[in-house]
C-alpha cells in the first residue's frame, strides 16, 4: 500500500469514528437537531480534509491553520444558534475562536516539517 491510500485511509477512518461519536452523543434524546447535525458535519468536514491534505501537500501547515480556525469560528457559532439567535457578542466569541485557533493551530509544526 502505498503512502497516498495510507493517508486516504487515516482520513477515512478519522472522519467515522468523528461521525460515529456525535452521532451517538447527538442520540441520547433519539433525535439529532440542526445544531447537532451541523456541529456533527462541521467536525467530520475539517478533521476529514484537514488529515488528507497536510499530510498529502506542501501547503499542509497553512491549510491546517485554515481550517482549525475556521472550525472553532462555526462551532462557536452552532453553539450560539442553540436559541436561534446570534447576538453581537456570539459572534465576537467565534471570531475570537477563530483567531486564537488559526494561531495556536499554525504554531504547531508538522511531524515532517523541520523545527527551529
Amino acid at each position: 500500500m502505498n503512502q497516498w491510500m495510507k493517508d486516504c485511509a487515516k482520513a477515512v477512518v478519522g472522519t467515522l469514528v468523528v461521525v460515529g461519536g456525535g452521532v451517538a452523543a447527538a442520540l441520547g434524546d433519539n433525535t439529532i437537531t440542526l445544531v447537532e447535525g451541523l456541529s456533527i458535519a462541521v467536525t467530520a468536514l475539517g478533521s476529514g480534509w484537514v488529515v488528507w491534505y497536510c499530510a498529502n501537500t506542501r501547503y499542509g501547515k497553512y491549510a491546517k491553520a485554515v481550517v482549525g480556525g475556521v472550525t472553532a469560528g462555526l462551532s462557536s457559532l452552532i453553539v450560539a444558534l442553540d436559541d436561534q439567535v446570534v447576538s453581537y457578542q456570539e459572534m465576537t466569541t467565534a471570531a475570537v475562536a477563530a483567531i486564537v485557533a488559526l494561531g495556536i493551530v499554525g504554531a504547531v509544526p508538522n511531524d515532517n516539517e523541520p523545527t527551529g
